[in-house]
């Protein structure tokens, strides 16, 4: 898949919506072909994770729902893509938003998420 176009970007973006479902969230296999080695995140919950964490801890997260809207693609390199998007988490006895940030790298012709960061926000932030 070359880089910079638009079906490319719907490609990462429908793997981005991949990692808000419950059943991959729930497999560390899964989850592991989706992170790139080098994958940081800075979670909502203020705390920082690396793939390992995440691995480690997500497929024993209890099940709860995410809808993401409004996402944005813009193109960083060839081989880079950031995702921006506003994300809705519910079924876990509340209701949270958050404003999301992901990079996607494209590496050994594979597209994995590098990096990420949700911030609490309002519904209409």
């Amino acid at each position: 898949m070359s880089g910079m176009d638009d079906a490319t970007a719907q490609h990462v973006i429908a793997l981005e919506l991949r990692l808000l479902d419950a059943s991959v969230r729930a497999s560390a296999e899964r989850l592991d072909r989706l992170l790139d080695d080098a994958f940081v995140e800075f979670g909502a919950s203020g705390r920082r994770f690396g793939k390992r964490e995440v691995l480690a801890e997500l497929p024993g997260a209890s099940q709860v729902r995410h809808r993401a809207s409004d996402m944005q693609a813009r193109w960083l390199a060839p081989d880079l893509l950031h995702l921006t998007y506003r994300s809705e988490r519910s079924g876990d006895g509340g209701h949270r938003c958050a404003l999301r940030s992901s990079l996607w790298r494209r590496r050994d012709d594979r597209w994995r998420m590098l990096f990420h960061q949700g911030t609490p926000s309002v519904a209409d932030a």
